[in-house]
């Protein structure tokens, strides 16, 4: 999982470089592109691939959860 204050920062970053609206198809192309990823790491000290790889599971299980039914209350 993401720590919280990561995604901020992403979240921070990808609104300074217009990307909100782009976001899945970011994270894609910079899974796709090493030199993106390096660029990218470099600039935010970050380990890009592993944060975005995170990143997406979390938005797929969200997904997947959103299509569930609600689990019943005790």
């Amino acid at each position: 999982m993401v720590p919280h204050d990561e995604l901020e920062r992403m979240d921070s970053v990808f609104g300074r470089m217009g990307l909100r609206r782009g976001f899945e198809e970011f994270v894609l192309q910079v899974l796709r592109e090493p030199t993106i990823q390096t660029a990218i790491q470099e600039h935010l000290e970050i380990d890009v691939a592993g944060m975005l790889e995170s990143v997406s599971a979390e938005i797929s299980n969200v997904i997947k959860q959103a299509g569930q039914p609600p689990a019943p209350s005790a």
